[in-house]
């Protein structure tokens, strides 16, 4: 990507921030299914229902690497041409150090940009009503097309984009090269 603008996220931080929004929907149902687990064990054990919350919180770092790990093992298999020189993916079922940093960088990107999207929709309420007429027909996908969405996939990709950069000066600076 060397003609691309540095100021406009590479379309890989596009697909990562759709993907996140589309996975924060399950991640959302799962953490608040362990979190019940986890009050209904608080009343038993203290302890197993602090356990059980903590769980709750870094379910989105598992799940994401996990789901990352499976991805990159499938992608191994079956497009074996598009995995980078001296990047390989450990067999198995356990995720390795970029699939857990993959997964902690998403846990990150979700919160920030969740907080970010709240502040900058309470400070510029919009309206969405002629969003919501002209989508009335498509009433499944029509959560995907609100505003706040929208500003959370924007935030999200350039979070993404930001890693993407900080990882090309990362290998630039390891090669020796000034940029």
């Amino acid at each position: 990507m060397q003609n691309w603008p540095a100021w406009i996220p590479y379309p890989t931080s596009w697909l990562s921030a759709v993907f996140l929004t589309l996975l924060t929907g399950g991640l959302g149902a799962s953490a608040a299914f362990i979190w019940q687990i986890a009050l209904w064990l608080s009343r038993i054990s203290p302890r197993l229902g602090l356990l059980f919350g903590a769980i709750a919180i870094l379910s989105p770092v598992i799940l994401v690497a996990i789901v990352h790990h499976l991805v990159h093992l499938l992608m191994d298999r079956f497009f074996p041409d598009t995995q980078l020189p001296g990047m390989v993916t450990p067999p198995g079922p356990l995720p390795g150090l970029m699939s857990w940093w993959e997964g902690l960088y998403s846990w990150l990107v979700i919160l920030v940009t969740t907080l970010v999207s709240l502040a900058l929709l309470g400070a510029f309420p919009l309206s969405s009503s002629f969003l919501t007429d002209i989508l009335n027909w498509w009433e499944v996908a029509r959560p995907f097309f609100r505003w706040s969405t929208l500003v959370w996939v924007i935030i999200a990709a350039y979070l993404y984009h930001f890693e993407n950069l900080v990882q090309q000066r990362l290998i630039a600076i390891g090669k020796g090269e000034r940029r």
